[in-house]
């Protein structure tokens, strides 16, 4: 499924399937991150991200340069905090609404990785 290519289009949202076997109600689990690798995404793109129809708008989202190409990407992680995934596929959508006045050409989603970390010390 991957890369996607994502032309700017306020009604288009596009998706790519991610299959995780890990619980996210397990009580181990010290966090869950998801990270996306986006080329040619500039600050002032509208740029939307939802996993499972839930949008993740109010999760922390750090962005980090691509070091292999920095030009050209970037890792967009968020932290999980609230919208969780569950355990087998899920759904993620990515839209590109808007981009600024005089950009055109697409974006494009080179990789998708869901981390979860386990706190070894949790409770069981």
């Amino acid at each position: 499924e991957l890369p996607v290519a994502i032309k700017a289009d306020p009604e288009k949202t596009h998706e790519v399937s991610v299959t995780i076997s890990d619980d996210a109600d397990n009580a181990r689990i010290g966090s869950m991150r998801l990270k996306i690798n986006v080329s040619d995404l500039v600050p002032a793109d509208d740029f939307e991200v939802s996993l499972n129809g839930v949008s993740l708008e109010s999760e922390p989202c750090r962005k980090s340069p691509r070091w292999h190409d920095a030009f050209t990407g970037v890792w967009m992680e968020f932290e999980l905090n609230k919208v969780r995934p569950h355990r087998g596929p899920n759904s993620l959508q990515i839209a590109l609404r808007e981009r600024p006045e005089g950009f055109e050409g697409e974006i494009s989603i080179d990789d998708v990785e869901i981390i979860v970390e386990y706190d070894l010390l949790a409770a069981s």
